[in-house]
């Protein structure tokens, strides 16, 4: 695919969230149109033109914006992540879920929640700096095994090890908590958008404004990690593309849970039909993420009216089918040699 198709892609993507956002607004139990949610949205900016009840404007800028708003951030951070991480260990296996990444940040936010640090903008950092140290265990421990010649299928079978311990250790700290902390923290187990606030959207928002600009002006040299063997002068992008791919997916843990396989199935959508130039596909990527988290949020909220499904749940549909498939492509290739 040509350089100009490959920037039509991603304007395509845009266009496509865009759309979706707007239609996603007037979806739900509350029950507002697709006029009610532009007469809301442009009354913020012509307040003299437009006259939206009030009842529509406390859904619409309450309860939707925020949601649709994270569930785009968090899709965009979370496929960009799994990008990077793709690149690093050259394993399209790889993502924040399959590398233990979210269950780890998962567990230091739990943790967090235990000792008493409240979700107010003081103890936040402390909170989302827990979530990140626990997060990066996992990575670099994977990646020093990974630098020692192990395969690819070692890696990831780690990291499901690693997965699965922070999974159990997450509900073990619940045992001594009250239950409505054990409540708040099995939100974070399922992955969920709808405690979504504008203060935890400028923080995300801020996050990816900061990470993804870095990655992108090393977009070079992810290309050439993802292609060729390690070489000395490669470790600080790596190492600063672990870090970063890190951070993001927990921060945005730390808002909306565990939301597996958005940055397996992004990722690799994406590499199929562009291919795997970094400057291309990291944007794309993000957006096509955000597509998908936006397209299966919506689906959370009716399929089930008035119930809200954890939007967690729907991407594990998703993503273990194509990840049982990756799995098989790789053991038949492993055969064929």
């Amino acid at each position: 695919m040509s350089a100009r198709r490959k920037v039509l892609f991603i304007f395509s993507l845009l266009f496509i969230i865009i759309i979706m956002a707007v239609v996603s607004i007037s979806l739900g139990a509350a029950n507002i149109t697709i006029w009610d949610v532009c007469s809301a949205i442009l009354n913020k900016f012509f307040p003299d033109h437009f006259n939206p009840s009030e009842f529509a404007e406390f859904v619409v800028w309450q309860m939707r914006i925020p949601r649709i708003l994270m569930a785009i951030l968090a899709g965009i951070g979370l496929a960009v992540a799994g990008t990077i991480f793709q690149s690093t260990f050259r394993n399209s296996l790889a993502s924040p879920y399959t590398l233990g990444v979210l269950s780890a940040a998962a567990f230091g936010t739990s943790l967090a929640t235990v000792l008493g640090i409240e979700r107010s903008m003081v103890n936040l950092p402390i909170a989302i700096m827990m979530s990140t140290f626990v997060a990066l265990l996992p990575a670099f421990f994977i990646y020093r095994f990974v630098k020692r010649k192990a395969s690819p299928e070692a890696a990831i079978l780690i990291g499901i090890a690693f997965l699965f311990l922070f999974s159990i250790l997450t509900p073990m700290l619940l045992l001594f908590t009250e239950a409505g902390v054990a409540k708040e923290s099995m939100f974070w187990m399922s992955g969920g958008l709808d405690r979504a606030s504008w203060t935890e959207i400028g923080i995300v928002f801020f996050t990816l404004l900061f990470c993804i600009p870095l990655l992108l002006l090393k977009s070079r040299d992810f290309d050439m990690i993802a292609d060729t063997k390690y070489i000395t002068k490669e470790e600080k992008t790596r190492n600063a593309g672990i870090f970063i791919a890190s951070l993001m997916s927990a921060v945005i843990v730390c808002f909306t849970g565990i939301i597996g396989f958005v940055g397996l199935v992004a990722p690799c959508t994406t590499k199929t039909i562009i291919g795997g130039e970094h400057r291309f596909l990291i944007p794309a990527s993000g957006l096509l993420g955000g597509v998908l988290l936006l397209g299966l949020d919506a689906l959370a909220r009716t399929i089930i009216t008035p119930v809200i499904l954890p939007v967690g749940f729907l991407t594990s549909l998703i993503g273990i089918p194509l990840f049982i498939y990756l799995i098989t492509r790789i053991v038949i290739r492993s055969e064929h040699r």
